[in-house]
């Protein structure tokens, strides 16, 4: 976390806005496992 984030008074945004994108991205690679799981069979 910046200096700048707290300083706009928007910390409690930013752990939040990373635990969005985390979650985003295992169900992105999650579908992308499994239809290559599916091409494969």
């Amino acid at each position: 976390m910046t200096p700048a984030t707290w300083h706009r008074g928007e910390p409690d945004e930013v752990p939040d806005e990373r635990a969005r994108r985390i979650a985003a991205a295992r169900a992105h690679r999650r579908m992308t496992n499994q239809q290559r799981f599916i091409e494969a069979a």
